[in-house]
């Protein structure tokens, strides 16, 4: 099995998540999978009512024009969980989504490098 992401240093905020192949817009880029809590915590994504920690998707990092986004769908048996491009994504590229976009409430509200705005979670 190819690996289509790597963690690496984002050279000035710690680590992101890259991609090592090509995916066009539409197509899944992450599957989410891990654990599920009730409240959120500093590398969880908000998931309907509760927030996933999964280990690849916790160094997904915010981005204003983000080129994926959180969907949640319902499966035969459960719902899934998972990152959908929004736009071409080439290799080498971080993969990033608008945390204010699904996320209700941040568990560590941060000033974002984009416009210095604090993004806080859209139910703030």
């Amino acid at each position: 099995m190819t690996e289509t992401h790597i963690i690496k240093e984002t050279g000035n905020k710690g680590k992101g998540l890259y991609s090592t192949k090509k995916y066009g817009k539409g197509n899944i880029v992450l599957f989410l999978e891990g654990n599920y809590f009730s409240e959120p915590t500093r590398t969880s994504i908000q998931v309907g009512e509760k927030h996933i920690e999964s280990w690849e998707g916790g160094h997904v990092n915010h981005h204003c024009v983000p080129n994926t986004k959180v969907v949640v769908e319902q499966g035969e048996f459960n719902l899934m969980h998972f990152l959908v491009a929004i736009k071409d994504i080439e290799i080498g590229q971080q993969i990033t989504f608008d945390y204010e976009t699904n996320e209700t409430e941040m568990a560590e509200p941060f000033k974002c490098r984009c416009h210095g705005r604090w993004i806080r979670g859209k139910g703030q």
